[in-house]
């Protein structure tokens, strides 16, 4: 397949990630607002490492989105929240990067196939093994393996 894109050229930051042995509790106005025994240590900046608490180890009731969007060139966007427990408000104390996968358009000539192949520069921890693969939606190509052609299945994605 030939394609004219636009080349697009971006920084990937790299990040080390490691298990904590260390009991982490997060309060604010005296509530426990994340309780856990085994948080990831992340260091997004080579210096020191920020604790990271899956989800359901955080009192996602005392979040509240306040709009603002966190970028950063290892984790991608993240959503920022403030934190509102025991009568106290802290502005922007959580952010959550939610791995949203980035999606390419081609031009063919004059026609324009949108979001036909898509990848996560920055996935979550789980998937880290496919961080700067892309993917074609095999709904939107025509596929052919060991020179057989594969027929397009009809899903969401067609």
């Amino acid at each position: 397949m030939s394609a004219t894109t636009a080349e697009v050229h971006r920084t990937r930051g790299r990040i080390r990630v490691e298990p904590g042995s260390k009991r982490i509790r997060a309060y604010l106005g005296g509530q426990v607002v994340a309780d856990m025994t085994r948080p990831l240590l992340v260091w997004g900046v080579p210096y020191y490492p920020t604790y990271y608490f899956p989800t359901e180890e955080v009192r996602t009731d005392l979040l509240e989105v306040d709009g603002d969007v966190a970028h950063s060139p290892s984790r991608g966007e993240g959503r920022s929240f403030s934190v509102r427990a025991g009568g106290k408000e802290a502005a922007g104390a959580a952010v959550r990067y939610e791995g949203r996968a980035e999606y390419w358009s081609v031009r063919l000539g004059d026609s324009l196939h949108e979001d036909l192949a898509w990848g996560y520069r920055t996935p979550l921890p789980e998937s880290q093994k496919i961080a700067g693969l892309i993917s074609f939606y095999k709904e939107k190509v025509d596929l052919d393996v060991d020179g057989v052609r594969q027929e397009r299945p009809s899903t969401k994605f067609a």
